[in-house]
């Protein structure tokens, strides 16, 4: 059905749909990243269209945590590289506040197997900066204790925090990976939001009778 449909019309409407719904469940962020995960494998310009939209809310502080829980997992289901969630941490840590420093502590948590993984040299560059952060001693109780935490649960590989669970590893080797950055310039591609009439409307419309 997708293929049949005018490529802008069902990338706003797909986009706009995922985007809003996890806002509303952002617990079921993992879901919708698989989701996005197995459309972005047959459709690499809607993933693409996704991930901007959702690094310019986090960009914009729109459900600042919210948007950083879902950028996590699209990380995690390999939708975009692992520098993204290298990104996010640093531009939470720009200004450390509890705030900040605790959706950066979780991300990094929810991040933790893939960076660890892929990124070792730079994830060990971000856990110094948390020491740092730490032992400025500027931070509220509760949020320093989630920086420990942290440190525990990289001693354990973040054993308790996969990548993936099992039930949401639908497309494996078969994902495309998009290169976007906190810090570059991103196009939010706008155009894809005006309805257009479409000249060839009498000729897909038959695909849904």
């Amino acid at each position: 059905m997708l293929r049949s449909w005018p490529i802008k019309s069902w990338r706003m409407i797909l986009c706009q749909a995922i985007m809003k719904s996890q806002s509303e469940f952002p617990e079921q962020s993992n879901v919708y990243a698989s989701l996005v995960a197995v459309i972005n494998s047959e459709f690499p310009e809607l993933g693409l269209l996704l991930v901007k939209r959702a690094v310019l809310q986090f960009k914009e502080k729109k459900n600042l945590e919210k948007a950083s829980k879902f950028l996590a997992h699209l990380v995690n289901q390999g939708v975009v590289y692992s520098i993204l969630a290298l990104d996010v941490i640093l531009y939470l840590l720009v200004d450390p506040s509890s705030d900040n420093v605790e959706i950066a502590v979780r991300f990094c948590t929810q991040c933790g197997t893939v960076l660890r993984a892929i990124e070792p040299c730079k994830f060990k560059e971000i856990l110094d900066e948390f020491r740092r952060v730490l032992k400025e001693g500027a931070l509220e109780k509760r949020v320093q204790l989630m920086i420990v935490k942290l440190f525990a649960a990289k001693r354990s590989k973040f054993r308790n925090h996969p990548r993936i669970i099992d039930e949401l590893d639908i497309v494996g080797d078969l994902q495309v990976i998009h290169d976007v950055s906190i810090f570059g310039d991103i196009d939010p591609e706008t155009s894809v939001d005006c309805f257009h009439l479409n000249s060839d409307y009498e000729v897909w419309t038959p695909n849904f009778i």
